[in-house]
């Protein structure tokens, strides 16, 4: 296509092994303003930027994982960009990949990177520059790996919650069950034990390559998410990862922090 305009409509193609290809400009506009691709391994938006305003773009295989590959990438108020993750083999392996040519702006956008609930893939984000505005940003709380879904049933991951509450980069609670590089983090957070009411969610991971800048003066969340009832054992944070040239920015927000509630808090 050589430009797709959505402007307050819900457009949803389900169709496994899908590829959507833009050659011009790709914009998703207006409060119902939403594009579903699920079961899209990759969309192409060869020449111009997606420019989401108040809108959202949703990309999902679970299978095989997605790409979104463009020249830039605008999010802007309250726009927001949802990428799901496949299975992959190894955890530093990204199953999914968002490869922008040009720079990513969010200024009052967000960005939710999604990873696999019991396997742990989880999304790349390549780019030459980030900027990141106030009230914008990446929002991975609670998307990592599951926690159990029976109540007594541990979560998945490494680091999950057999008796209590997941960890990572440390352990959990009582367990021992520390996981996770604290230093170069590859992996979303593990899910801690279900209790008899809501166990919570991971951390998912954030994972941000850029060859040049990170201007960053909003947040970048990777946290648990509370966990509620007896016998459930909070989730764990997860990851952000960050590699560039430089970091700059005012007031900005890193964090990964452990789940709350239950039996103690996530690691």
């Amino acid at each position: 296509l050589p430009r797709l305009t959505l402007e307050n409509v819900w457009a949803r193609i389900p169709v496994d092994g899908f590829d959507l290809d833009i050659t011009g400009e790709l914009t998703v506009g207006g409060a119902r303003g939403r594009l579903e691709l699920g079961g899209s391994e990759n969309l192409l938006i060869s020449h111009s930027s997606p420019n989401l305003r108040n809108s959202r773009l949703q990309i999902f295989n679970a299978a095989a994982g997605c790409s979104l590959a463009c020249g830039g990438l605008a999010l802007t108020n309250g726009g927001g960009l949802v990428i799901y993750s496949g299975v992959t083999t190894d955890t530093a392996i990204p199953s999914s990949v968002v490869e922008v040519d040009g720079g990513v702006i969010l200024d009052k956008g967000w960005v939710f990177p999604c990873s696999h609930p019991t396997n742990g893939g989880s999304v790349l984000f390549r780019m030459a520059d980030l900027t990141v505005f106030p009230d914008s940003g990446f929002n991975a709380d609670g998307t990592g790996f599951s926690a159990g879904r029976v109540n007594g049933d541990p979560g998945f991951g490494p680091g999950r919650g057999v008796t209590a509450a997941a960890g990572y980069g440390g352990p959990g609670g009582r367990e021992n069950n520390a996981c996770g590089d604290p230093v170069n983090p590859l992996a979303p957070g593990s899910g801690g034990r279900c209790g008899a009411a809501n166990p919570g969610g991971a951390g998912g991971l954030i994972r941000i390559e850029a060859s040049g800048h990170v201007i960053l003066n909003g947040t970048l969340s990777a946290s648990g998410t509370h966990c509620s009832g007896y016998g459930s054992g909070p989730s764990s944070g997860g990851g952000v990862n960050i590699r560039c040239a430089t970091v700059a920015g005012t007031n900005g927000v890193i964090r990964a922090n452990g789940g709350s509630g239950g039996e103690n808090g996530g690691g």
